[in-house]
């Protein structure tokens, strides 16, 4: 009972983290290391609670994915919190499950990766129709996240990935009930 109530709050814990996360990546496009740091120590204590015979398989994977994101990273593919955030979330995971989780993550990307673009591509040919907006001074910043998001999307930065992230561990969490049913029955 202790052992499921620990777990249960470990997995609170990453969730929220995640989903702060995720917020400041979309306000300020950077994931910050606090937070990647409590996921691996939450990612930890899971696997030493539930499965602590594949401790070292789990860190010898995660720093393995480290370096091969790092190199995405390197060439702008990814960012670093992104990078730091997806080795933290690969530790929540049995080492098998790893590419699964990735391609949930990549999944997830590629649907907001597409939603993104069909935003740049709708948000500058209307901005090709509307004329400039006319204003004495400096420029006004934006009042409202949606307009900042649409500033930034305008602008052609990057887009928050830890959207992707989250979607891919919350995917990979809904997909496991269905399995242990399988396994079940």
């Amino acid at each position: 009972m202790f052992i499921t109530s620990l777990q249960l709050l470990l997995w609170t814990v990453v969730l929220l983290c995640v989903c702060v996360a995720t917020a400041t990546d979309f306000r300020d496009r950077i994931i910050p290391d606090e937070i990647v740091g409590i996921v691996s120590v939450c990612a930890i204590l899971l696997i030493l609670v539930s499965r602590p015979e594949v401790l070292w398989i789990s860190l010898i994977a995660a720093i393995l994915l480290i370096f091969a994101l790092g190199m995405l990273s390197r060439y702008n593919v990814l960012g670093g919190g992104d990078v730091k955030l997806i080795c933290a979330a690969s530790l929540l995971v049995p080492p098998a499950d790893i590419p699964i989780l990735l391609a949930m993550i990549v999944i997830a990307g590629g649907v907001l990766g597409c939603l993104y673009l069909a935003a740049r591509y709708v948000l500058a040919k209307s901005a090709a129709q509307e004329p400039a907006p006319v204003t004495a001074g400096s420029i006004n910043p934006p009042a409202t996240l949606l307009e900042s998001e649409k500033a930034k999307i305008t602008a052609g930065e990057p887009m928050p990935y830890g959207f992707a992230i989250l979607a891919g561990i919350v995917s990979y969490i809904i997909s496991e009930p269905p399995q242990c049913f399988y396994v079940m029955f």
